[in-house]
């Protein structure tokens, strides 16, 4: 944009934000010390960005590794829910492919996956016994008592008798006004 077009307030703007993101003696400039990252001026398009921190969340990267239970977010019918899967392929360093327990095969990003300690369950399997049980004993059920039920009640099977329908009342008299009504005085000289 050329500079002899543009207002004085947008000039002055301009200026503040190259001093505020220019470093001072100490290394950092004056954004950088109010709001602890550095501003995002035009040269940081041209020149490479390098990032460096030390926060412990950019130090360490969730693996997981193949044939591993997780948790993966299911975005069906416009609502998320948490499902169970197994890990069954790893596209680099964010991405997997993993095979849910009613066997779809979703492709997640690492932040749409979580660790479980849920192992699958397989229908039609038998329920797993406490170690210290006897397999030779069966398991004991116990017992509930229902209630009896109370008699049913059916309806009379014959025909309701007819009853009498009222004659219909005589419709209200209208009442109208008795008011004369005369024409406006503008329209006294139009022929209806």
């Amino acid at each position: 944009m050329d500079n002899e077009n543009r207002s004085m307030t947008s000039k002055i703007q301009d200026i503040l934000l190259h001093y505020r993101a220019t470093p001072l003696a100490c290394g950092r400039s004056p954004a950088e010390l109010y709001l602890h990252r550095p501003l995002r001026i035009k040269l940081d398009a041209i020149r490479p960005f390098h990032h460096t921190t030390n926060s412990p969340s950019d130090a360490h990267v969730r693996i997981f590794k193949v044939g591993e239970r997780v948790q993966v977010r299911d975005y069906s019918q416009n609502k998320y829910i948490w499902m169970f899967g197994e890990i069954i392929e790893k596209l680099g360093v964010l991405h997997y492919i993993v095979k849910l327990d009613s066997g779809r095969t979703l492709k997640r990003h690492l932040d749409q996956i979580r660790p479980t300690s849920v192992k699958k369950v397989r229908f039609g399997d038998e329920p797993p016994q406490p170690e210290n049980s006897n397999a030779s004993t069966p398991l004991q059920v116990p017992t509930i008592q229902l209630p009896t039920p109370a008699p049913m009640i059916f309806p009379d099977p014959r025909p309701p008798t007819p009853t009498p329908i009222p004659p219909h009342p005589a419709p209200p008299e209208l009442r109208r006004s008795t008011r004369v009504r005369r024409r406006p005085a503008y329209l006294r000289d139009y022929v209806v």
